[in-house]
């Protein structure tokens, strides 16, 4: 926050203790980092339950690479934006009149201000965006797979991490995908052991008989055009 920004609201602020507060304030946000950490990143979004093998985390490095991708492409242009919109603030201030001066010269601050914070938002994406191509450049074995290699390392991917959380997955998705996932047996001895240990599903407990079907109400015969003309003639 630049100077001139921090005059302008201490000029409204009235009480001398909240003054200070807001320049103590001030003084934080100045050393506040903002955004995942690497531990966040490595230890929460590429968790080990949701992401037990190396491919899963890779992949999952690749989706947060796209998005902040988009996002500092998206800020390129919103800078861009914002640095000409304040450019012809400033111009049309130093050519208007008094009042209207002040208040071009108030939206130049206001955008030089946006401009400060875009320009922190990047840097926080960018540095995002470094610690998921770091997992990235780790798997060298999985940048050029043929598509059944992709796929064989999927299908392990979501079968441990459906082993992390089967309860989950079996209310979710069902025995089939598990069966696949596992294979029927494993699966078996899994839904035996939930069974003894959990209990039924809902869906193991509740039967649902076939409703009767209610009876079609025939719709009204609609008269035609000739009927209406009859009925008016008194036909």
């Amino acid at each position: 926050m630049g100077e001139s920004k921090e005059k302008t609201v201490l000029g409204v602020i009235e009480r001398p203790e909240d003054k200070e507060l807001f320049v103590n304030i001030k003084k934080m946000l100045e050393t506040f980092k903002m955004g995942h950490t690497s531990i966040q990143i490595h230890s929460f979004i590429l968790n080990d339950v949701e992401y037990p093998t190396e491919w899963g985390k890779f992949s999952q490095a690749k989706m947060e690479l796209l998005s902040r991708y988009e996002r500092i492409v998206d800020a390129h242009y919103e800078i861009k934006e914002t640095e000409i919109k304040r450019d012809i603030s400033l111009r049309d201030a130093a050519t208007g009149l008094h009042l209207e001066s002040k208040l071009l010269e108030l939206e130049a601050e206001k955008l030089t201000l946006r401009l400060a914070s875009l320009k922190a938002g990047l840097k926080i994406l960018l540095r995002e965006a470094g610690e998921f191509y770091s997992v990235y450049i780790k798997y060298p074995k999985f940048h050029d797979l043929t598509p059944q290699q992709e796929y064989d390392l999927e299908a392990e991917q979501w079968a441990r991490k459906a082993a992390n959380n089967p309860l989950v997955f079996e209310e979710r998705y069902g025995e089939k995908f598990l069966e696949q996932a596992w294979g029927k047996d494993e699966y078996n001895k899994f839904k035996e052991y939930r069974k003894s240990k959990v209990g039924l599903l809902p869906r193991e407990i509740i039967t649902l008989k076939e409703s009767p079907k209610p009876k079609a109400t025939p719709l009204p015969i609609c008269p035609t055009v000739g009927q209406l003309d009859d009925e008016r003639r008194g036909k």
